[in-house]
C-alpha cells in the first residue's frame, strides 16, 4: 500500500529563549517533535545561513543541546534538533541501523524520509544555505548521522559522530557514489559502545579504513599526539587526511582514552579542553555540499561528465512511483534506472523536450538505485535514490 506522508504543523508557544523554538508536524502517521534555535542576530531577509542537525543519544531527547546552541549564536547557525521515537523495548531512539542479533530498534520507522523532510520543511520556513546543512550526533545519534552520510549525503554536506559508527543493519549496503566528508570521536574507555569488539556496527578503527576507501584516499595520513595540548586527563590522538594540493582536511578521527560513555561532549564547558562542539564546527564550517563523484565506488557504474539543467529527484527515498522535475525544458535522449552493479532495469527514450519525467517503482527490491540521464549532447548525469 501505498504510504502517504500527511504533515501537519502544530506550532507551540512556549519558548526556553527568544530564539528557541518547539515544533511538531505529522509524518507517516506519527507525531514528530523538533526545536529550532536561531542566532539572535538572525535577519530573514538578509541571512542565508548554515543548518546544524544534533540527533541524541538512546533514551536522550531533543532539549539536550546546551553547547552546540551556544556555538549556534556566536557562529551563527541555525540549530535543528529532532526527537526520536520511543521504541517499545529501547525508549527513544532511532532506526538508526545499529543493533545485535538482528535487533534494530525502532525497524520499522524511516528515520531517513523524516530527517528529509525536516530539511525541506525547515528550508521552507527561513533562508538556508542549502551547501551547508550538517548533521552530528551522539552514541545512537551518531549511528544515525553515519546512516545519513550512507542515504543523504545529497542534501547534508558533512558528518560528525561521537561514540558511533555505522550500524550493522546497513553496513553492507552502505555505498555512496562521493566524496564524503567525515569527522569521528571515540575513546577507547567508552564501555557502552566499544571502541573495539562493537557488537552494534563496524569497529571504529574499521569504520576508518571504511571512509578512506570509499572517498578512494591515496595520500598521507598526518597524526597529531594532543595529549600533552590538554589538561581534561584525557589522552587523544588525532589522525586527518587531506588530498594533495587540498588545504582542507576531508576524514579527521579523533581517538581518546578516558571518557566514558558520555553525551557532555555536546555541553562542554571552559573546564573541559578537548571541547567537541568546537571541533565539530571547525570541521563543518569548512565544507560544502559536493557532487564529487567517487570513482573507487562508481567504476562499475555509467559515469561521465555531470553537465545538465538543474533538477530534483522526488520524493526521495521514494516507494510507489518518483519523479524527475527539471527547471527548465530539457532535451534528452533518454533516462535510464540501474541498480548498484551498473545493469539497466528501467528505460525511457524521449522525442520532445520536457520539465518531468515519471517512473513506476512499486515493483523494485527496496535498496539504492541509479537515475542515468542522457541529454542530446551525449552527457550523462548519474542521480542516486533510494527505494524503501
Amino acid at each position: 500500500m501505498k504510504k502517504l506522508y500527511l504533515i501537519v504543523f502544530i506550532f507551540i508557544s512556549t519558548y526556553s529563549y527568544a530564539q528557541l523554538t518547539k515544533h511538531s508536524y505529522v509524518f507517516d502517521g506519527n507525531k514528530r517533535e523538533f526545536n529550532i534555535y536561531l542566532p539572535s542576530s538572525y535577519e530573514t531577509n538578509k541571512d542565508k545561513l548554515p543548518v546544524v542537525l544534533f540527533l541524541h543519544g538512546m533514551g536522550g531527547n531533543m532539549n539536550n543541546f546546551s553547547g552546540l546552541k551556544y556555538k549556534a549564536e556566536t557562529e551563527k547557525y541555525i540549530m535543528l534538533v529532532p526527537q526520536a521515537l520511543s521504541d517499545p523495548n529501547f525508549g527513544t531512539t532511532w532506526h538508526s541501523g545499529a543493533g545485535k542479533l538482528g535487533i534494530y530498534p525502532n525497524k520499522n520507522i524511516d528515520d531517513v524520509a523524516f530527517i528529509s523532510s525536516l530539511i525541506d520543511t525547515v528550508s521552507k520556513w527561513y533562508n538556508v544555505d542549502q551547501n551547508r546543512i550538517y548533521s552530528t550526533g551522539f552514541s545512537m545519534g551518531g549511528f544515525m548521522t553515519n546512516r545519513l552520510a550512507c542515504e543523504l549525503n545529497n542534501k547534508i554536506a558533512a558528518f560528525a559522530s561521537v561514540a558511533g559508527t555505522i550500524g550493522n543493519e546497513i553496513k553492507n549496503t552502505c555505498k555512496p557514489d562521493k566524496v564524503i566528508p567525515i569527522l569521528n570521536i571515540h575513546s577507547t574507555t567508552d564501555k557502552t559502545i566499544p571502541y573495539y569488539n562493537n557488537e552494534f556496527g563496524i569497529e571504529t578503527e574499521t569504520f576508518m579504513q571504511f571512509w578512506l576507501k570509499n572517498n578512494n584516499f591515496k595520500g598521507k595520513m598526518d597524526t597529531i599526539n594532543m595529549s600533552k595540548i590538554s589538561n581534561d586527563g584525557f589522552s587523544t590522538l588525532k589522525y586527518s587526511f587531506k588530498r594533495k594540493g587540498s588545504s582542507i582536511n576531508e576524514l579527521v578521527f579523533y581517538r581518546l582514552t578516558g571518557p566514558s560513555h558520555n553525551e557532555s561532549f555536546f555541553n562542554a564547558t571552559s573546564d573541559n579542553d578537548f571541547d567537541a562542539i568546537d571541533v565539530i564546527w571547525d570541521f563543518f564550517k569548512k565544507h560544502k555540499n559536493s557532487s564529487e563523484i567517487n570513482n573507487s565506488n562508481a567504476e562499475q557504474r555509467i559515469i561521465t561528465n555531470i553537465n545538465m539543467a538543474k533538477f530534483d529527484v522526488f520524493p526521495n527515498p521514494a516507494s510507489q512511483k518518483i519523479t524527475l522535475n527539471f527547471e527548465s525544458k530539457v532535451e534528452l535522449t533518454s533516462v535510464s534506472i540501474a541498480n548498484t552493479l551498473g545493469k539497466v532495469i528501467d528505460f525511457k527514450t524521449y522525442e520532445k523536450p520536457i520539465n518531468e519525467s515519471v517512473f513506476d517503482i512499486s515493483d523494485k527490491a527496496p535498496g539504492i538505485y541509479f537515475f542515468q540521464i542522457k541529454d542530446i549532447e551525449g552527457n550523462l548525469t548519474v542521480m542516486r535514490f533510494y527505494k524503501k
